[in-house]
């Protein structure tokens, strides 16, 4: 290993701490396996033995992307391959089979040092096919979409970084969800209690809790014990929860007074079941509190709050819905 930059003789990270390579980083190494092989290879032992040689501990090896469909290192190894084919360097013989090309072998001999998207697009046969690419502005309907969308192939997208374009999708899902949880707080803080507490039971219902409309009732009301709502879990009503529900600001915590008073109303109704629902959050000693009443009180602050809102299509509508296809490749492997 190369003490002064941390990477080994590829150019690639060290993966003891688990951490997988850029899918850039699998670029050289996945030509220079398939220059070894003496036939083709199949892409699903391609992973494996790429995976082997790069010293993948099983950590790595697991980590899946955020549909968790596929584990992540197999599919930054494919979007290697697919910029290498699209180079010339790397072509399929048959269905879900790799092997490398004449023009492969010769740039492996030529280039020395890692090879990335910089490097590829100092070839002719990448950079036409980047440029045939970006010159397709035909839009595609996909198939199950509410959106038509121009589709073009993998080189009209530069990742940043060692994203693979897929994971750039998943990042900005993930961004513009939590861009849309954070403007759902600040509403929440807009609202009247009542308005609060009947959106709550509403929310209880979509998660399926209480079988029916006349399963759920808010009770908030002056002197109601500290008990906004009552979901009934079974349709005779033999097993209730019983609900609070608390606009308060974020800058004020709920803390262990309030959530034992509310355990005490409980008591009072003879009930075992409760859920202390915020728009603020609690404090550890609150949250201490709860976890030493044997599982009986549930405690759901304003995040976990907003991510049931949004999962569970509460204030929130789907803008859009992208179908992203991707290749089967037990189909093509027959």
């Amino acid at each position: 290993m190369n003490a002064r930059d941390g990477k080994g003789a590829l150019g690639i990270p060290s993966t003891a701490m688990s951490e997988l390579p850029g899918f850039q980083d699998f670029m050289r190494p996945l030509l220079e396996l398939l220059e070894r092989e003496a036939q083709p290879l199949r892409a699903r032992d391609a992973y494996e033995k790429l995976a082997d040689t790069l010293k993948l501990d099983e950590v790595a090896r697991a980590q899946l992307l955020p549909s968790g469909k596929q584990p992540t290192y197999r599919n930054r190894i494919g979007w290697a391959s697919t910029y290498l084919r699209f180079a010339g360097l790397l072509h399929a013989p048959s269905r879900g089979v790799w092997a490398i090309t004449p023009a492969g072998r010769a740039f492996l001999a030529k280039h020395v040092g890692r090879i990335d998207l910089r490097v590829l697009e100092t070839i002719p046969a990448y950079v036409e096919a980047r440029a045939a690419a970006e010159s397709d502005d035909d839009d595609i309907a996909v198939p199950g979409s509410a959106t038509t969308a121009p589709i073009h192939t993998p080189l009209d997208v530069t990742p940043p970084a060692e994203n693979t374009p897929e994971e750039q999708l998943f990042a900005a899902h993930k961004r513009i969800v939590a861009s849309v949880a954070d403007e759902l707080a600040k509403l929440l803080q807009k609202t009247e209690p009542a308005f609060f507490e009947e959106m709550v039971i509403e929310l209880l219902g979509k998660m399926g809790y209480g079988t029916s409309g006349d399963a759920r009732i808010r009770v908030g009301r002056a002197g109601d014990g500290g008990i906004d709502g009552i979901i009934s879990l079974d349709k005779l009503g033999l097993e209730k929860v019983y609900i609070q529900a608390k606009r308060w600001d974020p800058a004020n915590k709920i803390g262990r007074p309030d959530v034992q008073a509310f355990f005490g109303a409980l008591a009072g109704q003879r009930a075992t079941k409760g859920l202390y629902i915020t728009t603020s959050s609690f404090t550890k000693e609150a949250e201490q509190y709860a976890a030493s009443v044997s599982g009986s009180l549930i405690l759901v602050d304003g995040k976990r709050l907003v991510q049931l809102m949004i999962e569970h299509g509460l204030g929130v509508q789907t803008a859009h819905t992208l179908r992203v296809p991707k290749i089967d490749g037990d189909y093509f492997e027959g």
